[in-house]
């Protein structure tokens, strides 16, 4: 930037309230951002046409959005803002509460005394402490250390699973007693028995006056347990899986049986509860918890999401295969069954990647598989690889796609760093990887040499990323 710039950018943070203090420091011998492009594999020329947009930003006030092409990206364009005020940043995405497990591991503790009752509700701390070894416990005198160890299955006459919707009552009887109604609603319904060989221990520590203030867990199983939320317009979907991979299974790893599942094992739906209240937070009505879809006896549910076109998607398993079954927006109708290959039992999926006319899955960090979409049905176009890199591997990403019907263009950002401006292109032509390089922005090299003041430039918190052509 200009010195006259930096100089009016300076005074004009000083002058607004609430900025007094604040340092601005910038490039002041260039005009635009610096783009060093790094090629990995192939040829930059098959990345012809097509121009990545970088947006930065500096305390939400200052922001560069840097365009550059990814053939070349000596060339770039820099357009510069300043904000006077911070943007909003809170987003309005649909979000559905987890159906979780109790932890038998960890511990709580308080400055004067536990209430066992409520602090080890399943629904509040995630800990679940059993009838009888709260029983134990209180029985226990003044300054005590006490063990106890428990059978799960001589306490639950289901696993108690619960709904974690993020909100918590203490002191109100009625609201507590109304959670706890709501999970015993969810346990019921699935029906989990409780598998025989779980054993829990718990360690209470009581104070000078005898109540308990701390209190520890631990079990020598690992249950195997995973369960997907998809927000719908009506309400969520869910479904569950307890896999146990072949080297798990010389493990203390214990499989959970779906098999008294009301109606059968599959997908789940629970509406919204009717509210009057325009913009009030919506709440499941538990009670109307029912199964929509069943799916074959050999099958695992395995990943379950939505796409733009009104269909929820379901990924079912049959040993090594996976299958993505294409349901209506209820979630009762199959509409398509489409086999993805053998991606492995204990695969698992990124968030895909949806344009107009096809859909990018993600299977285990390196392995994509590209759907194209005909306007009544999806099908398999290619199964693609992402070479390993020991440091795009360990991030988190945000990523972009294109797709013309031949090329495929794939853009990520590091999300994960917190002073890294880094991006990677990767494109395949007709199924085959012709180019895979790197971008970096020099605001990278100011932010080193700044990494411990906090005056760092990094990427906006939502669409930090475009790529057109």
């Amino acid at each position: 930037m200009k010195k006259s710039l930096a100089l009016f950018l300076v005074l004009l943070c000083l002058a607004a309230g609430g900025l007094a203090g604040m340092t601005v420091w910038v490039n002041r011998d260039e005009e635009s951002v610096e783009v060093t492009q790094t090629t990995l594999r192939g040829d930059p020329a098959a990345a012809q046409g097509l121009t990545i947009t970088a947006r930065s930003q500096m305390y939400d006030r200052l922001y560069w959005d840097t365009e550059f092409s990814a053939q070349d990206a000596g060339e770039s364009q820099t357009r510069f803002q300043f904000s006077l005020r911070k943007k909003d940043w809170s987003s309005d995405r649909a979000w559905a509460p987890n159906l979780n497990l109790p932890s038998f591991r960890g511990s709580m503790s308080s400055s004067g005394e536990l209430d066992l009752e409520q602090e080890g509700a399943v629904w509040w701390s995630g800990m679940l402490i059993p009838p009888a070894a709260i029983a134990q416990a209180e029985a226990m005198g003044p300054n005590q250390t006490k063990t106890v160890t428990v059978n799960l299955a001589d306490q639950y006459d289901c696993y108690p699973i619960f709904i974690d919707e993020g909100y918590y009552y203490f002191g109100d009887e009625e609201k507590v007693a109304e959670m706890q109604k709501r999970q015993e609603a969810i346990q019921h319904f699935f029906n989990i028995p409780v598998p025989p060989e779980i054993q829990v221990t718990y360690t209470f520590t009581t104070n000078a006056t005898g109540g308990v203030m701390e209190v520890g867990c631990d079990s020598q199983q690992d249950i195997a347990w995973d369960s997907t939320a998809a927000p719908g317009e009506e309400g969520c979907f869910y479904i569950l899986d307890s896999y146990i991979s072949p080297e798990e299974q010389t493990q203390d790893a214990v499989q959970l049986d779906f098999s008294q599942i009301r109606d059968g094992y599959g997908v789940y739906f629970i509406p919204y509860q009717q509210t009057e209240s325009a913009g009030q937070k919506k709440s499941l009505d538990v009670e109307q918890i029912r199964t929509v879809y069943v799916v074959p006896q050999e099958e695992r549910t395995v990943e379950l999401q939505t796409d733009e076109k009104g269909h929820l998607l379901l990924y079912t398993a049959v040993g090594d295969t996976w299958y993505l079954n294409v349901l209506s927006g209820d979630g009762q109708q199959l509409l398509q069954r489409l086999e993805l290959g053998e991606l492995g039992g204990s695969a698992y999926m990124d968030a895909p990647l949806e344009g107009e006319d096809y859909l990018l899955l993600f299977f285990n960090r390196h392995q994509l598989c590209l759907l194209t979409w005909d306007g009544a049905c999806y099908a398999l176009k290619h199964t693609l690889q992402i070479p390993e890199d020991e440091k795009w591997d360990q991030v988190g990403r945000e990523q972009l796609a294109q797709w013309d019907g031949q090329r495929l263009a794939l853009l990520e950002r590091d999300d994960t760093s917190r002073d890294n401006i880094g991006y990677r292109l990767t494109v395949w032509q007709e199924g085959e990887l012709t180019y895979q390089g790197e971008y970096a922005l020099s605001f990278q090299k100011d932010n080193a040499a700044h990494r411990y003041s906090g005056d760092l430039i990094l990427p906006v918190r939502e669409n930090a990323i475009e790529l057109h052509g």
